[in-house]
């Protein structure tokens, strides 16, 4: 199995472990199955298992705040959507979690697009 399609289904098994049972939301123009949860709740089981902590933060224009949660240690990283009500939702997963200070300097896609494919440099 993939690590990220590994951690996906680890994802919800932490959904399902957290309370019995989980709340599952169908996007109707997709199949993404999305995990929702108390925030607390969700928010320390991603800390207990994952090691993960908040890394990032943002309100959404529908109020909901969106969430990065990450962990040097294992790498891992979870995108989280809390509605005004304190349900979050997992969005997305990941694997190889690296962390960019704003205003360094360094590497950004487009710096990385252009050293791949410009074989002058």
């Amino acid at each position: 199995m993939q690590p990220k399609l590994a951690l996906a289904a680890g994802c919800l098994g932490l959904s399902l472990a957290i309370t019995g049972y989980t709340t599952i939301a169908r996007a109707e123009s997709t199949s993404t199955v999305t995990a929702c949860h108390d925030h607390a709740i969700l928010s320390r089981a991603l800390k207990e298992r994952y090691s993960e902590e908040p890394v990032s933060i943002g309100l959404q224009s529908n109020g909901a705040l969106m969430q990065v949660y990450a962990s040097p240690q294992t790498g891992t990283w979870t995108i989280t959507a809390t509605r005004p009500d304190g349900m979050s939702c997992i969005l997305a997963v990941g694997n190889n979690y690296e962390h960019h200070e704003l205003g360094l300097g360094g590497p950004t896609a487009r710096d990385d697009t252009v050293r791949r494919t410009d074989p002058t440099s």
